[in-house]
């Protein structure tokens, strides 16, 4: 179990969350926990921490894999004052909250271990594959938050028993490795240059544009005879992509699924591909797909554009120019009015 790092911009996980078997995590934080530690109210109730790894990898790959509670009290060094937030609470000498994917990582491994453990006294399989397949394919998916930022939703420690407890009844797990077009400023040095598992291109678009990639999927267990697999989308509300519904996979031959694209905003496009079979436990196959519809900044605009945004607690947002070739100098003004305090009388 892997923390994906603490850089919360696009494509900014540490390579070692590619590590086979490994299951990355992002840091997640509730609203009733912003209050109870920060005495801030936020709009949702499922909320990504200030700070956590956002993926996608450069080689396209779908990170983190689940984001975790973080952000509560842990022990630090009894030597030191406890974290105090004035007006709200001052905890003793050796207390602290503690953030970060550093304590989202402990929180899934407790998680990890409750499985296992249940596993050993119902007599039910497992090893690193099933863990890390029945805490992704359970977890709980939040509609407002992008994929690329929460992977596979919150971790869902009963669903995770029950996928685990499913693929129990299956004596070989359906496994397929994909391949898709990526196309970033280092996508050259990658084993096969410009190619990936994932879709992932953060240059070339803007909005408006509309293309077709191909994602090649190859079936690599399972029966001999070909398997029909539905394809489903998660956190592709704005339609910025679309595929045929359904493919076909014989054992061991290559699969192209064409994927168009058509991002009607600037910003990111993400969203994560699912391949699932009936009569087989959970989703059998996952990969992502992220754009990047950069602002151009052009001639005709005298090289200037204004945006205006509103950012709800606790949130951050990001924004992408396209800059010409050969310019020395980019100017960034930002006014932001003061807010002013809401007093409630009671």
């Amino acid at each position: 179990v892997i923390p994906t790092h603490n850089y919360a911009v696009l494509a900014a996980i540490d390579d070692y969350a590619l590590a086979p078997g490994a299951i990355s995590v992002g840091a997640h934080e509730s609203k009733a926990n912003f209050l109870a530690n920060h005495g801030v109210r936020v709009q949702h109730d499922d909320n990504l921490l200030v700070t956590g790894g956002y993926g996608p990898m450069g080689n396209g790959a779908a990170k983190p894999d689940i984001i975790a509670p973080s952000n509560y009290v842990s022990t630090g060094r009894g030597f030191l004052e406890g974290t105090a937030i004035p007006g709200l609470m001052q905890l003793p000498p050796g207390y602290n909250i503690a953030g970060g994917t550093s304590t989202a990582t402990p929180t899934t491994a407790g998680a990890v271990a409750l499985l296992i453990s249940a596993a050993r006294q119902h007599g039910v399989s497992f090893d690193a594959y099933r863990l890390r397949q029945a805490l992704m394919t359970s977890g709980r998916w939040v509609p407002h938050l992008p994929s690329y930022k929460q992977g596979n939703g919150v971790v869902n420690l009963a669903g995770a028993w029950e996928a685990l407890k499913a693929m129990d009844s299956v004596r070989t797990p359906i496994t397929i490795t994909s391949r898709a077009p990526v196309r970033h400023a280092t996508s050259h040095l990658l084993a096969e240059p410009g190619v990936g598992v994932g879709i992932f291109e953060r240059e070339g678009w803007v909005r408006g544009d509309t293309a077709t990639r191909t994602v090649t999927v190859t079936r690599t267990t399972g029966p001999r005879a070909p398997l029909t697999f539905s394809i489903g989308w998660l956190g592709n509300a704005a339609g910025t992509y679309s595929a045929p519904t359904s493919v076909t996979l014989p054992l061991n031959r290559p699969v192209e699924i064409p994927v168009r694209i058509a991002p009607q905003a600037t910003g990111v496009h993400s969203a994560i591909l699912t391949l699932d079979t009936p009569g087989a436990p959970g989703v059998e196959f996952r990969t992502q797909a992220t754009i990047v519809a950069a602002q151009p900044l052009a001639a005709d605009s005298g090289y200037k554009s204004e945006q205006k945004v509103e950012i709800a607690r606790p949130g951050m947002t990001h924004l992408y120019y396209r800059v010409p070739d050969g310019v020395s100098a980019l100017r960034i003004d930002v006014a932001a009015p003061k807010r002013r305090p809401t007093v409630a009388i009671m």
